[in-house]
Parts: C-alpha cells; sequence; structure tokens
C-alpha cells in the first residue's frame, strides 16, 4: 500500500513546488495579444518596467504603469505577460519587506496609496485567476504594511517612507480604491473623508487634519472623476452637484474637457483626454446612465492613442481597459 502512495505524493509535491516561488504559473490562452504586442514594441523598458512615453528623453517608470496593466492582463487571461511583469516588479520596485517604490530610480524611498491599492487588487485577482498563490502573499504584505505604517487615525495618507517611517500628512481623495481596502479591513473611520465630502460643482481634492483643501484653482478632471466614482461607490449614490456639471456640459458643449477653471467653471483650454472619458465611461457604468456611458464612450473610441511618443501610457491603458471590460 506505501509503494502505491508514493508516486501519488511525489506528483503532489510536483503541483505544490509549482505554486511555490520558484515555479510557473499554468500558461493560459489570452483573449488577444494587441495590446501586449503594442506594449512590448513601445513601452516595455530593458528592466521588464513600463515607460510612460517611448522613446522619452527621461522616461518615468512608475507602479502606477504596473498596476494598470496588471489589472488589464488579468482581463485578457495572460499569465505568461502577467508573471513577467510581476518579476519585474519585484527585482525593481520592491524594497526589502515589499514596499513599493512609486517609481523606479535608487533614490525614491517612498510609495503610494493609489499604486499599492491598484497593484493590491490585481495581485489577488491573478492569484485565483491563474491559482499562482505567490501573487496572494506579495498582495498581503504590501495590505499589512498599508495598514501598519500608512494610516493616521484610521484614515490611509498618501504615502510613507518606508526608509524613515514618516508618512505624509495628506490623503488626495482621488488615491481611494474602496474595492481593495474592504478586502484588506480598513476600519470605517477610513471612508469618512470621501463619504462627507461635497461639490460645488467640483469636489475638494485633498483631506488633512480633518480639513478638506483643492489643489488650486485649475480643476484635473481626471481627479475629479476618481474622486466621483469611489464616492458613488461608498456613499451608494452620484454627488448631485456634480453630476448636473457634468449634465450641463454635454448639453452645452456635447464633450467634457480635461481641466476647468474651479470659480468660473469653464474649460481653461480645449484639450480632451482620453483617461477622462474612459473614466466616465466607468462613472456612468456605476450610476446606471447607459446613454452618457455611450456617450463617453463614443468619445473614448475617437481618441487616438496609437502613437506611443505622444501618448502617456496611462492614457492608453485606461483606453485599453474600459474597451476589454465593455467586449467581456
Amino acid at each position: 500500500m506505501y509503494k502505491k502512495l508514493i508516486p501519488i505524493l511525489a506528483v503532489l509535491l510536483l503541483v505544490s513546488c509549482g505554486q511555490s516561488s520558484g515555479g510557473l504559473p499554468a500558461k493560459t490562452n489570452p483573449k488577444s495579444q494587441t495590446v501586449e504586442t503594442h506594449v512590448t514594441e513601445n513601452y516595455l523598458a530593458q528592466n521588464g518596467l513600463i515607460a510612460d512615453y517611448k522613446n522619452s528623453k527621461e522616461p518615468q517608470y512608475l507602479s502606477e504603469s504596473i498596476g494598470l496593466y496588471m489589472n488589464y492582463l488579468v482581463l485578457n487571461h495572460d499569465s505568461e505577460t502577467f508573471h513577467t511583469l510581476y518579476k519585474a516588479t519585484k527585482e525593481e520596485l520592491a524594497f526589502k519587506k515589499n514596499f513599493i517604490k512609486w517609481k523606479w530610480g535608487d533614490k525614491v524611498t517612498t510609495n503610494a496609496f493609489i499604486d499599492d491599492m491598484r497593484l493590491y487588487s490585481a495581485l489577488r485577482l491573478a492569484s485565483k485567476q491563474f491559482h499562482f498563490p505567490d501573487y496572494d502573499k506579495f498582495a498581503s504584505q504590501i495590505a499589512s504594511n498599508w495598514k501598519k505604517y500608512g494610516v493616521t487615525d484610521g484614515v490611509p495618507v498618501d504615502f510613507f517612507d518606508f526608509k524613515t517611517k514618516e508618512k505624509a500628512k495628506t490623503l488626495h481623495l482621488s488615491y481611494y480604491n474602496s474595492s481593495a481596502m474592504r478586502e484588506i479591513g480598513f476600519s470605517e473611520a477610513a471612508y469618512e473623508p470621501l463619504k462627507k465630502v461635497q461639490a460645488t460643482p467640483f469636489f475638494d481634492e485633498i483631506f488633512q487634519d480633518g480639513t478638506y483643501q483643492t489643489t488650486g484653482n485649475e480643476v484635473n478632471m481626471i481627479d475629479q472623476m476618481l474622486i466621483a466614482i469611489e464616492y458613488k461607490r461608498v456613499t451608494h449614490k452620484k454627488e448631485p452637484h456634480f453630476d448636473a456639471f457634468l449634465q450641463g456640459e454635454w448639453a452645452k458643449n456635447n464633450r467634457i474637457y480635461a481641466r476647468y477653471n474651479r470659480d468660473t467653471k469653464t474649460a481653461t483650454n480645449n484639450v480632451e483626454s482620453t483617461a477622462v472619458y474612459a473614466l466616465l465611461a466607468l462613472y456612468y457604468e456605476e450610476t446606471g446612465q447607459k446613454k452618457n456611458y455611450q456617450k463617453a464612450i463614443d468619445k473614448l473610441q475617437m481618441m487616438d492613442t496609437s502613437n506611443a511618443l505622444t501618448t502617456h501610457f496611462f492614457d492608453y491603458m485606461h483606453k485599453e481597459l474600459v474597451l476589454i471590460k465593455k467586449g467581456s
């Protein structure tokens, strides 16, 4: 009987090793390779990270880009590319006990809450989808570091310095990722700044010492959309003043611009943003506004992101994330 058990135990041991830090996740069949090919040819650097622009003289390799791309790769069922990116992240951006640098560089000693929450979500999803527990272990360490070092009175902050252990005094409300935070187990106090913020019609962007502040007189609509999406997810309602502003802009201009003057409520220039339209689509999906969702999708599909010399990876990947979700 014991002789019969030996081959079975050997197989189980091999399977277990295949899911350890030295193994590889099972290879999957991606839905498409179009995005991966474009990224490899235009944004992928020799260090395995993602550059902000193609052929930039001073490229930045951001953890923000890694998180966005990881989320796309999970949706595209691409375990092989995901694992390659995961290894590069651990080798190039992780510091000691998996503190993640917000950008690549020897002198960088801080992380960013928004970027780490995005990485956490991607790793958790990938662990389940690709049946690779190491991703979950990595995500759990990121979460543990934030709960230990990155909160003040229960409220997360923008960043902390993992060498000095000093932390920011501010929280940008656009940094919220409530779904990741719920999984991690942040207390209810963590969501209070977002629950109580008001828009007139724009949101104040910063919370510090119990009060709200703005980033200035020029409003960045990427930040506003990120806040609006998370406001809806946390409060289960849309902010009426901000939503009315969007409705008015569609009616008057048939578009949403990238930046507005906080006082006059008018666009500071005629620039439109791919990322803004991508986030608008997510916002309208979240708030159940089907007609406006289609408006945002139509505008998004008109935005040309094919030239990596002029298209920031943030814009390119936000568009592709919305489109792959739409096609699912």
